[in-house]
């Protein structure tokens, strides 16, 4: 997680398997980035709130005592296509939940 990454690391992208590069400093929420005017799908900014929301969420997700394992970006497939939900987690239940 970006939290954790080097700065000297090098990264990749889950998707489109190109470099990706850490962003992280004092004004900025860490992530990791396409180089502009990448092909890859998910190359799209995200505004800080939206990426504070699936932080927050992540931690709260992390430490409920109902869910079995929480991931940002976890790749589901449906139809032959890939469809990657902002969080998807599984409860102690069984079922599975994705949030866009």
């Amino acid at each position: 997680m970006a939290w954790d990454a080097k700065k000297r690391g090098r990264y990749f992208c889950p998707q489109c398997k190109s470099r990706v590069f850490l962003k992280r400093g004092e004004l900025k929420i860490p992530h990791f980035a396409h180089f502009p005017y990448s092909a890859c799908v998910w190359w799209e900014p995200e505004v800080p709130t939206h990426l504070n929301f699936k932080l927050t969420a992540m931690e709260l997700l992390k430490t409920s005592r109902h869910i079995e394992n929480a991931e940002f970006e976890y790749p589901i497939e449906n139809n032959n296509h890939f469809l990657y939900p902002d969080l998807y987690f599984k409860l102690k239940s069984g079922h599975r939940v994705a949030v866009e």
